[in-house]
């Protein structure tokens, strides 16, 4: 089988999958929990993989990476082979920059993402000055 030795990178933190139980846009997507599932769980056993069922959801795979930041892709109609290519590809990490691309209009989703990232490093910052002081 290709999944074998998935591993799910440390920025990785968790694996949703959303698919329908009948639909054939699904049918990709069911075919691969069967096919590859308990191979990758395996080989991450400790890891989050939730497979979210609810008749008539388009599929997706849901990527949720450090810092709060998530991706998802649509995997509609896709062949089992064809969804292990997405989970590998947001396995491998979010996009380069986190930050928003600054020359064109920001949108809420990216201020939240920002504003997350900042807030944590602050914690973890205090957390750290704390340590020191004691």
């Amino acid at each position: 089988m290709a999944s074998k030795a998935l591993k799910l990178g440390p920025a990785l933190k968790e694996i949703r999958i959303h698919l329908c139980q009948k639909s054939k846009e699904s049918l990709g997507t069911r075919e691969f929990i069967q096919k590859h599932y308990v191979l990758i769980k395996k080989s991450n056993p400790k890891f989050p993989i939730l497979v979210r069922e609810c008749n008539g959801v388009e599929p997706k795979i849901f990527a949720r990476y450090e810092f709060g930041k998530e991706s998802s892709v649509s995997v509609n109609n896709l062949n089992a082979e064809k969804v292990l290519e997405v989970v590998k590809e947001l396995a491998k990490g979010p996009a380069k920059s986190q930050l928003p691309n600054l020359s064109s209009p920001l949108s809420i989703s990216h201020i939240d993402s920002f504003l997350c990232q900042v807030k944590q490093l602050y914690f973890v910052c205090k957390i750290q000055i704390q340590k020191k002081m004691f």
